[in-house]
């Protein structure tokens, strides 16, 4: 390094190694892009500073409704939006989520997360929408970031839990399924202080009416037994079909065994009908009390299967009430068991 005049200065030089503060404002702007990008398909958009507790930027239908006290903080309009534009039944979980306090904790952990829930449209209506959150560092500042995207994801979301519910039922009837009743069952009995009925029937000689008139015939009988089972069980019973012409009706929450014995007998009438050219169907059913004659579902299942076979062995189109060990004794010398 030379003055004017051409003479020799002394310099002194320094340089520092900034590879890793280039790195994350080359990240940051490239977040930036892809968030510029994602913003053509969202209906909200929020860019929050959680270190003041402020946002940078709202792009969002609701805010242009928002009134000017729920503007001053990020706080104010989670709060107002929570209230007045998401569903009632998904608002708390909203709250937890689009919380400062608790995006500042994830931002020591997952700072990428997401989380669906409901908006009302104005006319009341609720759609389903997903919240995308990303948590980064201002690489130029010392501040924290949140950037928030909203998605409508109403269609999809709609269409997964519409499959999702048809993977629970039989196809054929639109009663649940063996699986799903046996789960259903299982979770009440556990740990279950109350007394319930569980009974297993199936359709009289099905299999000779199946094969006399057509399996058209035979969907015919199945999907009419499953509407009088759904026309008689109360809201917070269970009724499945477990196979063919098989069923299986759990009577939650019985007050009174003795009252519930007229129902059954009941029920069994309105199962038995008339088909014209094609003469009567019936069926047979196997009755057992919880927790008299089980205390899980196994029990129960066995010893109601025993019951439906005395059913079927002294003639059918009835219904039968386990009778403990005579009853098992009773199948035993008959089967050879």
């Amino acid at each position: 390094i030379y003055g004017q005049n051409r003479e020799p200065l002394r310099s002194i030089s320094s340089y520092q190694d900034i590879t890793g503060q280039y790195e994350k404002e080359l990240a940051y702007q490239k977040w930036m892009e892809y968030m510029n990008e994602q913003k053509k398909d969202c209906i909200g958009y929020y860019e929050y500073n959680l270190k003041y507790d402020l946002f940078g930027e709202i792009l969002d239908e609701l805010t242009s409704t928002l009134p000017e006290y729920a503007r001053n903080t990020f706080s104010d309009i989670i709060n107002y939006i929570a209230e007045h534009f998401i569903y009632e039944e998904d608002r708390e979980n909203y709250l937890k989520v689009f919380n400062r306090n608790q995006l500042l904790y994830y931002y020591h952990g997952n700072r990428s997360l997401q989380t669906e829930h409901r908006r009302l449209r104005p006319d009341g209506t609720a759609y389903w929408c997903l919240g995308l959150i990303q948590i980064v560092p201002d690489p130029y500042t010392d501040t924290i970031k949140a950037f928030i995207l909203i998605k409508d994801i109403d269609e999809e979301k709609k269409e997964a839990l519409t499959l999702q519910e048809m993977s629970k039922q039989d196809s054929l009837t639109g009663l649940l399924n063996r699986g799903t009743s046996v789960r259903a069952i299982r979770h009440i009995l556990k740990n279950s202080q109350d007394h319930h009925i569980l009974i297993m029937l199936d359709i009289d000689q099905f299999k000779v009416q199946n094969d006399s008139y057509g399996h058209q015939f035979g969907d015919q009988v199945i999907k009419e037994t499953a509407g009088i089972l759904k026309h008689f069980l109360r809201r917070n019973d269970i009724c499945g079909r477990i196979g063919g012409d098989e069923f299986m009706v759990f009577l939650n929450d019985i007050t009174c065994e003795q009252d519930v014995i007229p129902r059954i007998a009941q029920l069994c009438d309105l199962l038995k009908r008339k088909y014209p050219e094609k003469g009567e169907v019936s069926c047979s059913l196997g009755v057992v009390f919880y927790p008299r004659d089980g205390e899980n579902f196994k029990e129960l299942y066995r010893n109601a299967d025993i019951a439906l076979y005395e059913v079927k062995r002294a003639g059918r189109c009835d219904f039968r009430v386990y009778e403990g060990e005579a009853a098992r004794s009773s199948l035993h010398s008959e089967t050879g068991v």
